[in-house]
């Protein structure tokens, strides 16, 4: 699918990524504005968003992310997006991504960001085309 523009869902500070084409790089905004870093704004190659199951501890309001069950995600590089599956090695193991075939994944050469999102919240996620 296209993805030119993605939102990873998250309230508090609504970051988002749109897709440069003339550099293949996908920027990141945060608060209404560029997501600047030491070296100036924050582009990566490659956008994982990783869902992952998740509850609460206890009787708390803190999340306990469960990021070492299999799941689902998406993978977003060069303007394009694919559904992902994943899986863990261990619980300090590496972790991989397979396409809808069972592929694995391979990154594109650069930076990549990973977005963990609870899987509750995974329909807040939003792709556009160009």
């Amino acid at each position: 699918m296209e993805a030119a523009r993605v939102y990873p869902g998250y309230v508090m500070n609504k970051p988002w990524f749109e897709y440069n084409e003339s550099d293949g790089l996908y920027y990141r905004y945060q608060y209404g504005a560029a997501h600047k870093g030491n070296e100036g704004p924050i582009a990566v190659k490659n956008i994982l968003f990783q869902y992952c199951p998740s509850g609460h501890y206890a009787t708390t309001d803190y999340l306990d992310i469960n990021v070492h069950d299999d799941s689902y995600g998406l993978y977003a590089t060069e303007g394009k997006a694919i559904p992902v599956k994943w899986t863990k090695d261990g619980e300090f193991g590496l972790t991989h991504y397979y396409d809808m075939e069972n592929n694995e994944v391979i990154l594109n050469q650069g930076k990549t960001w990973i977005c963990v999102i609870s899987a509750q919240d995974s329909s807040n996620v939003e792709v556009y085309g160009k």
